[in-house]
């Protein structure tokens, strides 16, 4: 994919000029893994239920939250922040480095955040667990209809 040059606001209206370099594919994917460890259990549980109990299934979403929370408590989230920033330049100047990024966020974590969701689209990241996603649950489905109370057998059971 081609680098994307964009302009975000920082949390007083002030813009910055960006431009985000996606992340060569082994790095990649070892920060695909590293997000999938934050989000994936308490997404598993919302996956989980609507399979167990289709469109109308009750969900504690205090569960899942507090689920992610754990998992952000776990991680090294500057760490992490520090690894998805690492080829993104703001104004011309590169954030591959804390002190950087501690310059440019402090108090402002609302063009973080943007800045953090446009990485994760620009490499692909959504795109990638959603394909998966897709993948697998075609291989759910089937596997949840053969498992379903009350399917017709076919002549070969």
């Amino acid at each position: 994919m081609d680098p994307k040059k964009m302009t975000l606001l920082d949390d007083l209206g002030q813009p910055h000029g960006y431009l985000i370099v996606p992340h060569p594919a082994s790095e990649g994917l070892r920060l695909a893994s590293r997000l999938f460890a934050l989000i994936g259990a308490p997404f598993g549980r919302i996956v989980d239920a609507v399979v167990a109990g289709g469109e109308d299934a009750e969900f504690n979403i205090g569960g899942a939250s507090g689920e992610l929370a754990q998992a952000v408590l776990s991680a090294d989230l500057p760490q992490l922040v520090k690894d998805l920033l690492r080829h993104v330049s703001r104004d011309g100047v590169d954030l591959g480095n804390a002190v950087m990024i501690d310059v440019a966020y402090s108090a402002n974590y609302g063009e973080l955040a943007e800045a953090l969701a446009e990485v994760v689209e620009v490499n692909g990241f959504v795109r990638f667990f959603s394909r998966l996603g897709k993948r697998a649950g075609k291989g759910l489905g089937g596997l949840v209809q053969q498992l379903s109370p009350g399917r017709p057998k076919n002549s070969a059971d």
